[in-house]
């Protein structure tokens, strides 16, 4: 773990602590001032699974687009979801998971491509 100098992202140096195995706590304070102990940098890289209800609930309702102009296409799709859970939401579309790209963590990133036509 590095030294926090006071010029560094406190909340972005506790992140990178805890993914790199250090010990890291995050404090959280409220518009009235209250400041208390939250769950710590872990929440961030829970797996689904161990997500609560309230959460795995407002995620359906994420999406997002990204501009990447030097791809194929000018549009990403940011989908959050599981890797099976994109295999079921493309198939039967006429696209496919060509490749995937997996990182160690629940992170992915999957290339869809269009299915050959018969």
């Amino acid at each position: 773990m590095s030294k926090w100098d006071g010029k560094q992202d406190g909340f972005g140096k506790g992140i990178w602590d805890y993914h790199n195995g250090s010990a890291s706590v995050e404090l959280g304070e409220r518009d009235d001032g209250h400041i208390c102990p939250t769950g710590g940098p872990g929440v961030y890289f829970r797996e689904y699974g161990d997500w609560p209800q309230v959460e795995k609930d407002a995620i359906t309702l994420a999406r997002g687009r990204v501009r990447y102009e030097n791809c194929a296409t000018p549009w990403w799709d940011i989908l959050l979801l599981s890797q099976g859970e994109m295999r079921e939401l493309v198939a039967g579309t006429g696209w496919k998971a060509d490749r995937v790209f997996e990182s160690g963590d629940p992170s992915y990133v999957a290339v869809l491509t269009k299915e050959d036509q018969p």
